[in-house]
């Protein structure tokens, strides 16, 4: 990433916090959604991505597109796919998510062979908390499980266990802060072997609200390996465009760019199309 890009994304996240008495209700929103972090995926499906803090029933489809470039190894790698996901609200506040099997596609390059291959993505289950201690500020504990749909493994299998918080603050009617940290646990499976693979995120993200249809959103995401000789994964700025084209309808452009770190992914992409049908 470009040091200008980096610079103005780190004074979005800078800018002076509005005055106390501007303070709203943390997902008081005149648009279709609220509270909801950078969606741009680096990991299988969801999984490890900072959900929602602010509860709604509403159905997605979520596009991905990832671009991995290693010069010294000669390799290269692209990977695209889309799956639905959605959200219901329970009794009490409460709410599940989930994210189902989708398209997966593939393609690795490198010196002397190129491979492509369509697969079935992971699918996930979660249940999610909130929990407002102020007026103004949310927070929402949360539980996720990765579903061994996947195909892409062929002599192997992956199950996977999250927990976390997300966090939204509602700074005034055009601001919004947005967090928290996610725990997401990796069990890759094959024979008598089990690979775990723990990788804890802290995530922070600013966004800015000057019209009801639209939406900026700026931040970065830390990721660790712990015990690893190298143990930071990723230094991840992003941002995000929002649009609320008519009531219960959203569109969201989003992206993640690792600067530091092992993992070598150039960009990471996502789209998401969807309608909240209910917000509490």
């Amino acid at each position: 990433m470009k040091p200008s890009t980096t610079l103005a994304l780190g004074l979005a996240l800078a800018a002076p916090l509005p005055a106390a008495r501007a303070l709203a209700q943390p997902c008081a929103s005149e648009q279709a959604e609220a509270g909801v972090p950078i969606r741009a995926p680096l990991g299988p499906s969801d999984f490890g991505l900072l959900p929602e803090a602010c509860g709604a029933s509403e159905v997605t489809l979520g596009g991905r597109l990832g671009l991995l470039i290693a010069k010294d190894d000669y390799y290269g790698l692209v990977q695209a796919g889309g799956a639905l996901r959605g959200r219901l609200l329970l009794p009490g506040g409460s709410w599940l998510s989930a994210s189902l099997p989708g398209f997966d596609y593939r393609y690795a390059a490198n010196a002397t062979v190129t491979v492509g291959r369509a697969d079935l993505s992971a699918s996930t289950l979660g249940w999610h908390l909130p929990l407002a201690p102020l007026p103004w500020f949310q927070i929402a504990p949360y539980v996720r499980v990765l579903l061994p749909t996947e195909t892409v493994l062929q002599h192997a299998t992956r199950y996977g266990f999250e927990h976390g918080i997300s966090v939204v603050a509602n700074l005034s009617p055009y601001f919004e802060l947005l967090g928290g940290y996610a725990v997401p646990l990796l069990l890759t499976t094959s024979g008598a072997a089990t690979l775990p693979l723990l990788m804890p995120t802290v995530s922070v993200d600013r966004g800015v609200r000057p019209w009801d249809w639209f939406d900026l959103v700026a931040g970065v995401s830390l990721r660790v390996v712990p015990g690893d000789a190298e143990p930071l994964e990723g230094f991840d700025p992003r941002v995000g465009l929002r649009f609320y084209p008519w009531q219960g309808m959203l569109a969201d452009l989003s992206g993640t760019f690792p600067l530091f770190g092992r993992d070598r992914t150039l960009a990471g992409v996502g789209l998401t199309l969807g309608y909240a049908i209910d917000r509490p």
